[in-house]
């Protein structure tokens, strides 16, 4: 008996080590100390995956998270990448046997991961100017607000439920995106042509509002 003891407590081990170092992992990143979060979320994978699987894109949102504030933008598209591509069947199981928790922990760090895939594309998009008397500079700005539009979207289809919270993080981030590109076809072209992008930063932002109510 004390021998089959000794197993399920070692097999326990690695995942109540998981578990610790999720909860340190995340508040360093909330304290600002990312290099210390990277390293105390070196977990084995495989041992959590069978155990508690719903810790894995929590685990990959934190790192996807860490790595971007030290600037390493191929790890956190890695690990956000992970996090959205956790299967839809075990986000089905926690929901039809009513693991609301664990099914909220899950899926708000996957709407986390897909909004920090969403924000590369938000940021290109805010970088580009529109200057005057340039259409392919209006043309290029357009496309990459379209194109980081299309992607803070994905956040409202996470199924079974999208998460309230990067459901309204994204809403915010198109709204921003709206209003940026409205003003700076005011600044180049005049009101005339700025007036149907002005109509369209407000919807955008009511929406946010509506959605945050």
């Amino acid at each position: 008996a004390s021998t089959s003891f000794a197993k399920r407590d070692a097999a326990k081990q690695p995942v109540e080590r998981a578990k610790l170092a999720l909860a340190l992992g995340e508040a360093q990143l909330a304290a600002g100390k990312a290099d210390e979060a990277l390293r105390s979320l070196s977990v084995p994978r495989p041992e959590v995956g069978k155990s508690d699987p719903w810790m894995l894109p929590v685990i990959d949102a934190v790192l996807g998270k860490a790595s971007h504030a030290r600037g390493k933008r191929d790890e956190a598209r890695t690990a956000f990448r992970r996090a959205v591509n956790f299967p839809q069947e075990e986000l089905a199981r926690m929901h039809a046997e009513g693991d609301l928790g664990r099914l909220g922990r899950a899926l708000t760090a996957i709407g986390e991961a897909r909004l920090g895939l969403a924000r590369f594309a938000r940021d290109e998009a805010l970088a580009l100017r529109v200057r005057a008397g340039d259409e392919k500079s209006l043309t290029r700005k357009r496309a990459a607000v379209a194109e980081a539009e299309k992607q803070l979207t994905q956040v409202l289809q996470i199924a079974p439920v999208p998460p309230p919270g990067p459901v309204v993080a994204a809403a915010a981030d198109s709204a921003r995106l709206r209003g940026q590109l409205w003003a700076q076809v005011l600044r180049a072209s005049g009101a005339k042509d700025a007036e149907p992008l002005c109509a369209e930063a407000r919807a955008a932002y009511l929406r946010c509002a509506d959605l945050g109510a």
